[in-house]
């Protein structure tokens, strides 16, 4: 049971549940299975808002699926979200992140993407506007948790 308050703002509903599908393995081999036809069909034919529900897609996925992903979002019931992979793996490369554990993302919360099985991105974006200062390693600002 949520708070009277928390019921207020999440509309019942929270959003840190996600299922991803799809994308590539840690070495970068495309992840795409049996499984991920039955989950994107199961979200199409449910049409609930929960949990998120989240398609990586990238240059080697199969057309059959990629053709999916398309008809079920130009449905009248749930829209995955999309990512592209390429996009996402540099993007987290250049922020720290091993090519092997960029290739292994998922999302978090509404469409925030870190490792898998690592601290949360919002961790990560902490150390790094409040963590210890170059060269000396001091104490940057004042920590702040969210």
């Amino acid at each position: 049971m949520y708070s009277d308050e928390l019921t207020s703002m999440l509309g019942g509903l929270t959003s840190w549940e996600v299922v991803t599908i799809g994308g590539q393995d840690s070495e970068g081999n495309d992840a795409t299975n049996e499984l991920s036809f039955i989950l994107l069909e199961l979200a199409d034919e449910l049409r609930m808002r929960q949990p998120n529900f989240h398609v990586r897609l990238h240059e080697n996925t199969p057309k059959a699926f990629y053709d999916e992903v398309i008809r079920v979002n130009f449905g009248p019931g749930s829209a995955p979200a999309m990512y592209n992979d390429e996009t996402i793996i540099e993007s987290m490369m250049n922020v720290g992140y091993s090519l092997e554990d960029a290739r292994d993302y998922v999302a978090i919360g509404c469409v925030e993407p870190h490792g898998a099985g690592q601290d949360p991105g919002f961790h990560r974006r902490r150390d790094v506007q409040h963590g210890p200062g170059p060269g000396n390693g001091a104490q940057r600002g004042v920590p702040v948790w969210f």
